[in-house]
């Protein structure tokens, strides 16, 4: 789930100088869910999956899925369509 105040710096763009907050205990409930989904049963339970690449998430977001987070590697994040797509979404 993105933090309200979080925001995307993309270095090559005009975006704010806030960043998203860093994940790093693997005990963390985001990463801990992220991982269960792998699971076909987890994902059965929930009614949730988890959507891997920036393409697969665009258009996710373009056919109007909910989404309740993004878990991401800020240090792999290349291309202006990665950066406007997670702002745009953290502004949702």
């Amino acid at each position: 789930m993105a933090d309200p105040k979080s925001q995307i710096q993309n270095p090559k763009s005009q975006h704010s100088n806030r960043k998203s907050p860093t994940l790093t205990n693997p005990r963390n409930p985001d990463i801990k869910q992220a991982r269960r989904l792998q699971q076909r049963k987890v994902r059965d339970e929930t009614g949730l999956f988890l959507v891997e690449g920036i393409r697969h998430v665009g258009e996710a977001v373009a056919a109007g899925a909910h989404i309740a987070y993004f878990c991401y590697a800020p240090d792999l994040l290349k291309s202006e369509f990665a950066y406007d797509l997670l702002e745009k979404q953290r502004r949702a």
